[in-house]
C-alpha cells in the first residue's frame, strides 16, 4: 500500500452509523498528522505493516460490539462500535508532545477546526518507559466522542527513532522481566472499561 493508496482509504464515505459513541450528533472526517514523519508512530511501521495496521483497525474495532442504552445520552454508558457499511474510520495521529500522551481536549479541537471535520478516531501513546497506563488520555479522547488508538510501545527514554533495543528488549519481555508491568497495564485496561485499539510496537 503506498503513500497514495492510504491516503486514499482514508479519506472514503463514512456512513453515518458508522461510529456509535455515548454521546450523539458527532460526525466523522478525513485523516492527517501534523507531527514530522520521523517523529510519529508511522516510521515505526514498514509498507506491509502499515497496510496490516489499516486492517487490523476494522478488525479490531468489529471486536467491541457492546450493547448500546436508549434515551439520554451518558458519557459513561456501554458502547457500540460498528463496522462502517462504506469506506473506513478516519483519525489523526496529533503531536501529544515527546511521550506522545499528553493528550489535551484544546489539542483535539484545535486540529478538528484546521482541518474541518471531527475524528472518529485519536491516536496517542503509551511508552513503557513511562510505566503507567494513559488513564487521563483515553478520558480525554473520549471526551471528545472519538475512539483511542494506543500505540503500546516498549521504548524507553529518550525516546529516539534510531537508538535501538534498550532495557525492553523483546528478548526482556519474552524472559517474563516485565510480565508485571503488562498484567498492570492489561487490568488498568480493564477497569477504563471502554473500547480502544492497541497496537503493540
Amino acid at each position: 500500500m503506498t503513500v497514495a493508496d492510504r491516503e486514499n482509504a482514508f479519506s472514503s464515505p463514512i456512513v453515518e452509523r458508522s461510529l456509535r459513541l455515548p454521546v450523539s450528533g458527532a460526525a466523522y472526517g478525513g485523516v492527517a498528522a501534523t507531527k514530522p514523519m520521523h517523529q510519529t508512530a508511522a516510521v515505526r511501521l514498514n509498507q506491509s505493516a502499515r497496510a496490516s495496521f489499516c486492517i487490523g483497525i476494522l478488525l479490531a474495532v468489529s471486536s467491541c460490539h457492546q450493547p448500546t442504552r436508549t434515551g439520554k445520552a451518558d458519557r459513561d454508558a456501554a458502547v457500540e462500535v460498528m463496522v462502517p457499511e462504506h469506506g473506513a474510520y478516519t483519525g489523526a495521529f496529533i503531536d501529544f508532545g515527546e511521550a506522545e500522551e499528553d493528550v489535551t481536549l484544546e489539542g483535539i479541537e484545535d486540529f478538528d477546526n484546521m482541518v474541518g471535520k471531527h475524528q472518529a478516531i485519536i491516536a496517542s501513546s503509551s511508552y513503557w518507559g513511562e510505566q503507567d497506563f494513559p488513564t487521563a488520555s483515553l478520558k480525554v479522547i473520549w471526551q471528545h466522542r472519538s475512539l483511542p488508538l494506543v500505540f503500546w510501545s516498549p521504548w524507553d527514554r529518550p525516546y529516539e527513532q534510531s537508538k535501538g533495543p534498550d532495557r525492553f528488549s523483546l528478548t526482556s519481555i519474552i524472559a517474563g522481566t516485565w510480565d508485571k508491568y503488562i498484567d498492570d497495564w492489561a487490568d488498568a485496561a480493564k477497569a477504563f472499561g471502554k473500547p480502544m485499539i492497541v497496537v503493540f510496537g
